[in-house]
């Protein structure tokens, strides 16, 4: 088996196995309890905590544990523009589904959303973000790598340009990019920031968000003072020391992992770059994670199984829509023509991957398409 499907999700380390084992084993106690046995659990919630901030290089305080990145991109959109009627937002649209959805909402409530549209190679300009700032914008919102094409947005240009609005709260959605592109926080004015366990390697049902302490966001449960209030309920323990052993890794691995994974990025695009009537979407900047490539003619679905029956796993766009029969609003953005639109396959990798599986997945795939092809 090839599992090319790592921006969906990624399968767990044995060694964060491991650990998540020992925890569920032997230390079990609610972290809020007084006795030793929450004291212990405490510890380890503590340490998890303060390796994530440390990566971050941010306070331990300002980072929330969520369930993952649709909660922590609910929580920023929500958080900075629920609590107050009014006012002004600014997003693109080629948005995670998790923060388009959630503007949507907010455009039902009154709020004005601004749309930034990406140019054709999948990039948002700063200048266009800075065309669309108003008095009243309370919130921009912007992924930083794009979840179906790879694209890296200019998330430092912008948080220049919004240092000149200190009033106007700046997102970043980092879920594909963290772990993997380091990114200076404060350097970079962001004042929240998404991540999620499960694309590291770490546990399902894990995730966070940075909060600049400066910043003050209206909760969205209530009823606990866990996470300072802001998020109520008993923490996820396994889940948060998986998170934890999946960042260490992550920022112990940070270089050498980004050289494999551009090895076999390159492996796939100059084999691939053989098969006429196939076009890779977006241009650079990109990150190597992620690939998102169009055959003309030929349906995502019939392809995507036919190279399942091969062997090889990858995914037709996001996971968070690939039930859904529509076409991709991240392809429609960036105006991939008719033709191609409906043929596009992402495959997407992590340090786990293997050169030798990259070469043996660009001769399945060419097979694969050259027999479809045929009585197409």
């Amino acid at each position: 088996m090839i599992y090319f499907d790592n921006s969906a999700t990624t399968p767990v380390r044995e060694e964060i196995l491991d650990v998540v084992q020992e925890v569920l084993r032997n230390h079990f106690g609610n972290p809020s309890s007084i006795h030793s046995l929450g004291m212990d659990t405490q510890r380890l919630f503590k340490n998890a905590r303060n390796q994530i901030a440390g990566f971050l290089k941010v306070d331990p305080g300002e980072i929330v544990f969520t369930s993952g990145g649709t909660e922590s991109n609910n929580t920023a959109v929500f958080g900075a523009l629920g609590g107050e009627a009014g006012g002004h937002a600014i997003t693109t649209q080629f948005e995670h589904a998790s923060v388009i959805e959630a503007f949507k909402v907010l455009e039902s409530r009154g709020f004005e959303v601004t749309w930034i549209k990406p140019d054709a190679s999948g990039h948002v300009a700063p200048e266009a973000v800075e065309g669309a700032l108003r008095k009243n914008t309370r919130l921009v919102s912007l992924i930083h790598v794009n979840n179906e094409i790879g694209t890296i947005q200019p998330i430092e240009a912008v948080g220049r340009i919004l240092k000149n609005h200190p009033r106007t709260v700046f997102h970043v959605d980092g879920v594909q990019s963290f772990g993997k592109i380091p990114v200076d926080l404060k350097a970079a004015g962001i004042d929240l920031f998404s991540f999620s366990g499960h694309k590291i390697h770490a546990y399902k049902g894990i995730g966070g968000l940075y909060i600049n302490r400066k910043r003050r966001l209206q909760p969205l449960l209530f009823g606990g003072d866990q996470e300072g209030g802001f998020r109520p309920g008993t923490e996820n323990l396994p889940g948060i020391v998986s998170l934890g052993e999946a960042v260490g890794h992550q920022q112990r691995q940070l270089s050498a992992a980004s050289d494999r994974v551009m090895k076999i990025s390159c492996v796939i695009l100059e084999g691939l770059g053989e098969i006429k009537g196939l076009r890779f979407n977006g241009g650079p900047p990109k990150t190597p994670y992620i690939q998102s490539v169009s055959f003309r003619g030929i349906p995502s679905e019939v392809l995507l199984h036919a190279l399942e029956e091969e062997g090889l796993f990858v995914s037709s766009g996001s996971a968070c829509h690939s039930r859904r029969s529509s076409v991709s609003h991240v392809l429609r953005a960036i105006e991939v023509p008719k033709e191609y639109i409906e043929g596009t396959l992402r495959l997407s990798y992590s340090s786990m991957n293997t050169l030798e599986e990259a070469r043996e997945a660009v001769d399945i795939i060419k097979r694969t398409h050259e027999r479809i092809s045929s009585y197409l």
